[in-house]
């Protein structure tokens, strides 16, 4: 009986999944958002059993190891008036391998800019955040899967935007015992940090000397955060 409680115990270890986020503040935030009913329903627990286009999100070595052709499109009404909707489609290329293509956006309703002393201005700007991506899985064998996820990531905010390249890798491995093991790292990429219009603004160099410009056009520097790495296992 306490053998088989440990074989029990050994097995939940095994097939349970686990993600692990890099914490602090980071960019591009909504790339921790889960995607698929299915998915988020589990609580994420989908690493080594993701079956369908979200494969592309948790784990893209699942897509070559399931090896189906399929559409995949999710919206949902996220808070606070914001929309998040994610497209995929998966390719088979009539070998070991496939190849999926994803966009992921979290949008929403114009806003009314307002400013210190001058709230009615009459203007309005709009906030959007779009993930692209290609994904490449192939089964290099009957029991193993390899895949990769690149994609472009931009952020925008009024006339303030920020933009980078990306990475996710993902394994997947089938057990004699039928169990299936899966790992991948999300999100493997540069630091980000906003440029744009709304940084311009008009300097005094040294307001001690008199006749000089006042106003000379200068760039607000912002600082550059990490993309929010997540490590999966399961």
């Amino acid at each position: 009986m306490i053998k088989l409680n440990k074989y029990i115990s050994i097995l939940f270890l095994i097939t349970s999944v686990y993600g692990v986020n890099k914490t602090g503040t980071t960019a591009a935030k909504f790339l921790s958002i889960g995607v698929g009913s299915k998915a988020v329903g589990m609580g994420g627990a989908y690493t080594s059993i993701a079956n369908d286009a979200t494969a592309m999100y948790w784990n893209p070595a699942g897509v070559s190891f399931y090896n189906t052709k399929e559409v995949y499109f999710n919206h949902a009404n996220w808070i606070a008036d914001i929309s998040f909707d994610y497209f995929g489609i998966t390719i088979p290329t009539g070998g070991k391998s496939i190849i999926g293509f994803n966009i992921t956006s979290v949008t929403m309703d114009e806003m009314e800019v307002t400013r210190y002393g001058n709230e009615d201005t009459g203007e309005t700007f709009r906030a959007a955040d779009y993930a692209f991506g290609s994904t490449f899985s192939v089964n290099l064998t009957d029991r193993f899967s390899l895949g990769f996820n690149g994609k472009y990531i931009q952020q925008s905010i009024a006339n303030s935007h920020a933009g980078g390249l990306a990475l996710d890798i993902g394994t997947l491995f089938t057990t004699p015992f039928g169990f299936r093991l899966g790992s991948s790292i999300s999100n493997f990429g540069p630091k980000l940090n906003m440029t744009g219009d709304d940084l311009l603004i008009g300097a005094d160099v040294d307001e001690n000397i008199d006749g000089n410009n006042e106003s000379v056009t200068s760039t607000l520097s912002t600082d550059h955060f990490d993309l929010p790495l997540v490590l999966r296992i399961g």
